[in-house]
């Protein structure tokens, strides 16, 4: 049992960090990079305080990225589980769903 939990943590916490930096990049790319780059294209910005400008920004991004990351990677993770046949096949050897729900569960409350 202790396989099958660490199986689902790891799938659902890879699967929510990669929406996440997903999510903060489409974030990052939208107007604020391009603002930047125009102030470094037209000399008035040099690249260093534009990468901390960048990095200053990072938190807020992550802020609002956190919830859609988590939310896509739960998405992704059950439903790559259900296309496989996992769920069905951990169902019918006796494996309630409040087990395989546990590790998702976790992640979604920390």
């Amino acid at each position: 049992m202790k396989f099958l939990t660490r199986y689902i943590f790891s799938e659902t916490l890879k699967t929510s960090l990669g929406s996440l930096l997903f999510f903060v990049f489409i974030l990052l790319s939208g107007n604020t990079v391009r603002d930047i780059l125009d102030l470094i294209a037209a000399g008035k910005l040099s690249l260093w305080p534009a990468l901390c400008l960048v990095l200053a920004l990072l938190p807020a991004m992550i802020s609002y990225a956190m919830p859609l990351g988590l939310v896509s990677g739960i998405f992704i993770t059950i439903g790559r589980m259900t296309s496989a046949w996992e769920i069905i096949a951990l169902k019918s050897v006796g494996i309630g769903i409040k087990k395989i729900i546990r590790p998702i569960l976790f992640i979604a409350v920390v």
